[in-house]
């Protein structure tokens, strides 16, 4: 190796030095990049990948960005990786099951160290092929049914449990529920959650104040019609969206159709985002912990940790216990601003 001679070190050395391998003296590493530099030299990560059959390249494939938790978990991720000097290839397959199939395929194909999927709760097969051929795999916000991954998703029930109490406990008797669809872990298990917690308190749920439709902006506008329909006649007093991607359509309907909250209407959302905190009144929420989540997955499937027995053994199921971030959206049944009108 050229680089190797001019910086007077040996080809391995020079290799470690160009990876940036923390054994090597920083006053070596600097010798070398120097040397790489004045022969124009770029090392070939997918030719030594073929000979290692290792690369210090993760794969991270997700629904969407437009969901917050799972912008946050890309962040984060991204963060981590590249503090270890480690490369992520970023795949956004809009939860198409044959998009995220396809790229499951080419992690296998480019040798990655991990992977992580939070998308179409599908792909079993394709989550069994990567562990078998030796790459770490994470799958993410939808358990994956006959999977051998391990798997960090919310605790969703727990979220839904956690705000209808909240709600509860503000003195609302009348909810209403916006989901996804029950196909979806989320979708199943937070709408169990707000009727078991319903149920414990004697409340009746109204079924035609509950409704589910698919994770996407567009179905916010949907359901912000159906819900004013039903709304005054039912005499719902709160609201629980349970659907992320359609709070970003449900709120400005809800603004635009002269909906007064808290007075009129208290609201609160199973996923928080920052903008939540910039909308008026500033918008209640519970905290899935997103940025932990990644820090969990990023520690399963780092390279150094691969094959090391004590670190994690076997498929396991991680749950996030949720947190409760009170803002200005919800207020009491019994606000005097309320009694007044």
């Amino acid at each position: 190796m050229q680089v190797a001679a001019l910086a007077g070190v040996s080809k391995s050395t020079a290799s470690r030095a160009l990876i940036n391998d923390p054994r090597i003296l920083p006053t070596t590493r600097e010798a070398v990049l120097k040397a790489s530099d004045e022969l124009n030299y770029h090392p070939n990560s997918l030719a030594r990948s073929l000979k290692t059959k290792k690369t210090s390249m993760l794969g991270i494939a997700i629904n969407n960005l437009q969901n917050s938790t799972l912008r946050e978990i890309v962040e984060r991720f991204q963060e981590l990786a590249g503090d270890e000097n480690l490369q992520v290839l970023l795949s956004v397959t809009h939860g198409n099951p044959d998009e995220e199939a396809r790229f499951l395929d080419m992690a296998i194909e480019l040798q990655l160290a991990g992977v992580i999927v939070a998308g179409s709760g599908q792909n079993s097969d394709r989550l069994n092929r990567l562990s078998a051929r030796g790459i770490s795999t994470v799958s993410m916000i939808r358990l994956v049914e006959g999977a051998e991954a391990h798997s960090i998703l919310p605790d969703y029930y727990q979220s839904s449990v956690l705000a209808t109490q909240h709600l509860i406990s503000q003195g609302h008797k009348k909810i209403s529920f916006i989901g996804g669809h029950k196909i979806y872990t989320s979708g199943r298990e937070t709408l169990k959650g707000f009727y078991d917690t319903m149920f414990a308190s004697n409340l009746r749920i109204d079924q035609s104040c509950v409704h589910l439709g698919p994770y996407e902006p567009s179905f916010g506008n949907v359901a912000g019609k159906k819900f004013l329909e039903t709304m005054r006649e039912s005499k719902v007093s709160a609201l629980i969206v349970a659907n992320h991607e359609a709070s970003h359509e449900l709120l400005p309907f809800l603004t635009q159709s002269k909906i007064s909250i808290p007075d009129e209407l208290s609201i609160i959302c199973l996923e928080d985002a920052e903008w939540f905190t910039w909308w008026h009144p500033p918008i209640s929420a519970i905290n899935n912990r997103p940025k932990e989540m990644a820090e969990l997955a990023f520690e399963i499937i780092h390279p150094k940790n691969y094959g090391v027995k004590n670190v994690i053994t076997g498929a396991e199921n991680f749950r996030l216990a949720p947190i409760l971030v009170e803002r200005e959206s919800v207020g009491s049944f019994k606000n005097p601003r309320r009694a007044k009108k």
